[in-house]
């Protein structure tokens, strides 16, 4: 007999985990007011979770948070706080009047790693400062200064104030959740138990923000914040503002609900959930499937090869198992449980379906077939429906367009047709709306158009590509869709744009890939972060092997994530966690 029970599942951002916090672009930060309630005479506690990320113009002064009157002659009493990642890591509280009498306190660490969690802690009592990593003390010294500077001139989070905030001396790239302040008590004397729920405001809490995924100047004891960028910008350029984002510590627990078993639930029949538990659902698994690691021309080296990697952390991708047959260039989409591929060629178009459990490493296993043979093929989800749409039979361009139910097995069914029969088109969606980016019909096209996934229909005109592509790669959060790579004839694309999905209208520039490359097709995220996998470059490189992902809510230049186990091209890619998941 199966059991239906409530599972406490850890990180999932309820009422008992943390569920927001604010990214920082590279110079970009937060004003905080000034107000007598952040002059710190006597003993306090500030403490956050901050997120670094390898930037271009980040010095090893960044730290998170500091009074504005930093280095300013005869602004005493002011200080910096935070946490760097360079070859002198260090958790470090400094206080300097731009004049004489500095006094710091470091905790001296490993390099920490990047893109990964920390707690951060200061706690003063008396005159002793001790600062903690995680729960374990990691410094302590003498600070003894009034540290009035932040009732007086203010605060700025996401870096390193200097001339009552009017320049920096260094930011902290990357993300800050759950800053608070205590005023009037050394919270932490010894090393502690990490929290592990968003912080809460206690009656002496003076600053409590960076907790909503939704509202980035939110604040708790009523101080003002407001948007700060020092950037010197051209009339081309426009400054970037922190932004508040779901991404958080996974900490703390939630409660859902685990279907374990046989569990059915009897109604004149009866009807049975999917298998699994909860917290074998959206884990930001991303998936990866066939594609060609031969020379410049397809001619026998396609791969049937699954590999897998967690987008949430860089570096590792292993082996999942394989397709049933070797292909390169099928379409995909995914639910939160089930990955479906379909179509490709070997070089012979092929029309297959395969599926694969994405929580379970295996070999794939026969779907049903699509309407029509192709490959140079676009796909993507939302939770209930997969969408192939255009490529190529062997013999010329399809503008077809087809559906699957993705929770049952069985061939596609026509959805409607394209405006344009073309290939070497991409996609990807929202929950409700799908895009059909780019492609050749014959000649390279800038045309984006649109299909709401719930129903059936011919697309629509959405906007268009800032020129004509082909053979890039797309993903998507729920609100946002990306346009990668691709090429335009004899160039090789490394720009990245970005579509509003709810809204039409023409690509907007996002920024810039580390490597220009065609062939990629395989694009996928967690909803949060973005990876652009493999690809092919011109002689003598040909095949890549290299991952680069990119934050979808913040526009900015790709970074490495890491390697696929082999260099190839023509890869497909989904994830259990996508844009088109609600």
């Amino acid at each position: 007999m199966g059991i239906l029970r409530s599972d406490r599942v850890s990180g999932l951002g309820g009422a008992n985990a943390i569920n927001g916090s604010v990214f920082f672009p590279q110079n970009s930060f937060i004003n905080v007011e000034p107000d007598s309630d952040l002059a710190f005479p006597g003993d306090f506690t500030i403490e956050m979770w901050t997120r670094l990320l390898a930037g271009p113009n980040i010095t090893d002064n960044g730290r998170q948070l500091s009074s504005k009157g930093y280095f300013t002659a005869g602004s005493d009493g002011n200080w910096y706080f935070g946490l760097s990642h360079y070859s002198a890591a260090e958790v470090l509280f400094y206080s300097y009047d731009g004049q004489s009498g500095a006094e710091s306190v470091p905790g001296n660490i490993a390099t920490p790693d990047l893109d990964r969690w920390y707690h951060i802690a200061a706690a003063r009592s008396g005159s002793t400062l001790k600062v903690f990593l995680d729960g374990s003390e990691v410094g302590s010294g003498t600070l003894s200064k009034g540290l009035d500077d932040g009732g007086n001139n203010g605060l700025l989070i996401g870096g390193n104030s200097k001339y009552k905030g009017t320049d920096t001396y260094g930011d902290a790239y990357g993300w800050i959740s759950n800053l608070r302040i205590i005023k009037g008590r050394a919270l932490y004397t010894a090393d502690f138990t990490v929290p592990t729920g968003r912080l809460e405001q206690t009656s002496d809490t003076v600053l409590l923000c960076c907790q909503s995924p939704g509202n980035v100047l939110e604040e708790k004891t009523g101080k003002i914040l407001s948007h700060n960028n020092h950037q010197v910008l051209t009339i081309l350029q426009s400054a970037k503002e922190a932004s508040a984002e779901r991404l958080a510590p996974d900490v703390g627990e939630d409660h859902g609900t685990t279907f374990a078993d046989n569990t059915k639930f009897d109604t004149l029949s009866y009807m049975v959930p999917p298998g699994g538990t909860t917290a074998e659902s959206n884990r930001g698994r991303a998936v990866f499937a066939g594609g060609y690691s031969g020379g410049p021309s397809p001619a026998g080296a396609e791969t049937a090869t699954i590999t897998y990697a967690q987008i949430q952390s860089m570096g590792s991708v292993n082996d999942f198992g394989d397709l049933t047959a070797a292909r390169w260039i099928p379409s995909s989409g995914a639910s939160s449980t089930r990955g479906t591929f379909g179509g490709g060629a070997t070089p012979t178009r092929l029309n297959t379906i395969d599926y694969v459990t994405i929580a379970t490493t295996s070999n794939a296993i026969n779907f049903g077939d699509l309407t029509t043979l192709r490959t140079y093929h676009a796909g993507f989800s939302n939770s209930t429906r997969g969408i192939s749409g255009g490529g190529n039979d062997g013999s010329s361009n399809i503008n077809t367009i087809d559906y699957i139910t993705i929770a049952t097995a069985g061939n596609a069914l026509d959805f409607g047709d394209m405006l344009e029969a073309k290939s070497q088109i991409v996609g990807d969606c929202s929950p409700t709306r799908g895009l059909f980016m780019g492609g050749v019909v014959p000649s390279k096209t800038s045309t984006v158009d649109y299909i709401t996934i719930a129903s059936t229909g011919n697309e629509q005109a959405f906007g268009d590509l800032s020129a004509g592509a082909a053979s890039g790669c797309a993903l998507s959060s729920n609100t946002r869709a990306i346009y990668a790579g691709g090429d335009r004839g004899s160039d090789f694309i490394n720009t990245i744009g970005y579509f509003t999905i709810a809204t039409l209208g023409n690509e907007t520039d996002f920024g810039d890939l580390i490597t220009g490359r065609a062939s990629v097709y395989a694009g996928t995220s967690n909803n949060i972060r973005g990876v652009i996998v493999a690809g092919f470059t011109p002689s003598p490189t040909f095949n890549l092997n290299s991952i680069e992902y990119i934050t979808i809510a913040t526009a900015g230049n790709a970074n490495d994530f890491g390697d696929i186990t082999a260099a190839t091209r023509g890869v497909t890619a989904t994830s259990d966690s996508h844009g088109g998941l609600s």
